[in-house]
């Protein structure tokens, strides 16, 4: 990564953290065109998309899930992790568990889950409850 795109991003990061307007950046006439069908046709099924979701064996009711989820989209019932249909699709749930133990659909059992370098999951909980 570029120190150009790196001093992009801490921007983006800030612009996002004081919550300021900004103005959307364009791409390509074409690009743009594509990616708004594609909006289109799958945005509305987005949050329904949180019922292929499940906890395996392995889940210790940690409640890692709960914490990691910035749409507040999961509870722990009885236990068990339970989502509540208003899922953005980050997958923060299914890549922090730390027993592996979320699921989604039949695939992603023994999957290697990814954790970029340089978070941890101290500052996703910390950054969650600011």
């Amino acid at each position: 990564m570029s120190d150009k795109e790196k001093a992009r991003i801490v921007e983006i990061v800030n612009i996002i953290r004081v919550r300021k307007p900004s103005l959307i950046e364009k791409n390509s006439a074409i690009f743009n065109f594509l990616s708004s069908l594609i909006y289109k046709f799958c945005a509305p099924r987005i949050y329904k998309m949180d019922k292929g979701f499940w906890a395996d064996a392995r889940c210790n009711s940690c409640g890692i899930c709960q914490k990691v989820c910035p749409v507040d989209n999961i509870k722990i019932e009885d236990g068990r992790p339970k989502w509540l249909g208003k899922c953005e699709q980050c997958l923060a749930c299914l890549q922090w568990c730390p027993q592996e133990a979320i699921q989604y659909g039949k695939s992603t059992s023994g999957r290697k889950r990814y954790h970029h370098p340089e978070v941890n999951i101290k500052d996703i909980i910390l950054e969650e409850d600011r």
